[in-house]
């Protein structure tokens, strides 16, 4: 008795296009200017899915036409080496190195822009922490030091207040500053 697989169907530019604007706006900071640090900004993708997030990111680029891009395969659920977008298809390809957490996007000037990608789970106020530190003027900082220095920054609210509520009068007491 033959059994019959499910197949998903391959998605087509129009469907890409739709899933793109459904899943909201793309997640993008740029530095004003490219190639003064180890990075030009972050982009924090809605998902893993290679395909979609690329097409997304190709089509909503502000600041020229990407003609290339390099992704890091660790953050990705399956890799590819053209994506389908709005213009038509790009070749892309993947890091011989494994964990860069960096996409590589070559514009149509030349121009090489190098990306934070941030996990697609991360929680809104560490994702906007890394999307604004990548992009800052002044920023040294790698990747992965990025994405270390933000898991390092969780920190628990009962870490915060350790003082339980409590007044300022205790063993060496130290009254409250006058203005």
């Amino acid at each position: 008795m033959p059994t019959s697989q499910a197949s998903t169907p391959t998605p087509t530019l129009t469907d890409a296009r739709h899933d793109a604007a459904e899943h909201g706006a793309l997640r993008l900071e740029l530095a004003h200017t490219f190639g003064n640090g180890p990075l030009d900004g972050a982009w924090w993708p809605h998902s893993s899915d290679l395909q979609q997030e690329v097409a997304d990111l190709v089509d909503h680029f502000p600041r020229g036409r990407i003609d290339h891009l390099i992704y890091s395969r660790p953050d990705w659920a399956a890799a590819a080496t053209r994506v389908r977008t709005a213009r038509g298809s790009i070749k892309i390809g993947s890091f011989p190195r494994d964990d860069t957490h960096v996409v590589l996007l070559k514009l149509a000037s030349r121009q090489v822009v190098r990306l934070l990608v941030v996990p697609p789970g991360t929680d809104v106020a560490s994702a906007h922490l890394m999307l604004h530190r990548a992009s800052e003027p002044d920023n040294l900082a790698d990747a992965a030091e990025l994405l270390r220095n933000s898991a390092e920054d969780q920190t628990a609210p009962a870490d915060i207040w350790s003082d339980n509520g409590g007044n300022y009068w205790g063993p060496d007491p130290v009254a409250p500053s006058q203005r």
